[in-house]
């Protein structure tokens, strides 16, 4: 399926998505977001500030397999960047990650202002001009990245663009950034 702005297979504007055993393979964007794309807002607080995190969801046994995004986010786009606050997350458990790739971002999930939970996952050959995750935090559990592409600056396997990033019993194997860092 190729959608014309973000999300190639699911577009969340404002709302939540939780997922058991879902395959998302193939799908194109010509934005954002491959497989799926998230928009939020700022919600009735001004600017979002004093606002709790919202829980976008969780996506339990996901298999992203050669998603395409035109600008970012080969397999998912979360966009919040109306707010100054992290305030959305999504976590991933026992999901995969494989051969998505994008032109002008992240190859598997990007976010503006967003949080990432990655719990026993694996992320295996996706490519992107800004690595394979890049959001403003990023908390990875028992996970393994192996043989990512960074076609750009930063890390072929994680960016973590307000230098908030957590990692606990991963392994990191065959990355690769052209513009440093792995």
């Amino acid at each position: 399926k190729i959608a014309n702005l973000g999300g190639g297979a699911v577009l969340i504007d404002q709302g939540t998505f939780s997922g058991d055993n879902l395959t998302f393979l193939s799908n194109t964007a010509t934005f954002d977001g491959g497989a799926i794309a998230v928009t939020q807002s700022v919600g009735d607080s001004p600017l979002g500030i004093g606002r709790e995190v919202d829980n976008l969801g969780v996506l339990s046994r996901a298999k992203f397999i050669d998603n395409y995004a035109g600008r970012t986010g080969g397999a998912v786009q979360i966009d919040n960047a109306l707010s100054p606050v992290i305030n959305v997350e999504l976590t991933f458990v026992l999901s995969t990650f494989s051969g998505n790739k994008s032109i002008t971002g992240a190859g598997a999930v990007a976010g503006l202002v967003a949080q990432v939970n990655l719990v026993s996952s694996g992320v295996f050959a996706n490519s992107g001009a800004g690595g394979t995750i890049d959001t403003s935090l990023i908390d990875v559990t028992d996970s393994v990245f192996q043989g990512n592409l960074s076609q750009g600056a930063g890390g072929a396997a994680l960016n973590a663009s307000s230098q908030v990033l957590r990692v606990r019993g991963s392994t990191f194997s065959g990355n690769v950034s052209a513009g440093g860092g792995v």
